[in-house]
């Protein structure tokens, strides 16, 4: 296994995140993925992953954050979108 922060992953995803804005002019700050894995035996593993920059707390304080304050959002599509 790769020390954190070392994955080339982490790289690629920025990159497709970056390609992509929700509005035009937008910037990508920060991001989190959780990932889980099944590992021989069975056993489930969970990874973190998020922007090479970031630390592990900055990417803990996303994911908590982002729980906490959900706003459900389908960007591109007023009908579909939740309400603040």
């Amino acid at each position: 296994m790769r020390p954190y922060g070392t994955s080339s992953a982490d790289g690629e995803l920025d990159a497709v995140l970056r390609s992509e804005p929700p509005v035009d002019g937008a910037t990508l700050n920060g991001w989190v993925a959780l990932a889980e894995w099944a590992v021989p035996g069975g056993e489930p593993m969970l990874v973190l992953m998020g922007r090479p920059e970031a630390s592990l707390l900055q990417m803990k304080a996303y994911l908590h954050s982002g729980i906490l304050n959900m706003v459900w959002r389908v960007y591109g599509d007023a009908a579909r979108s939740a309400p603040n």
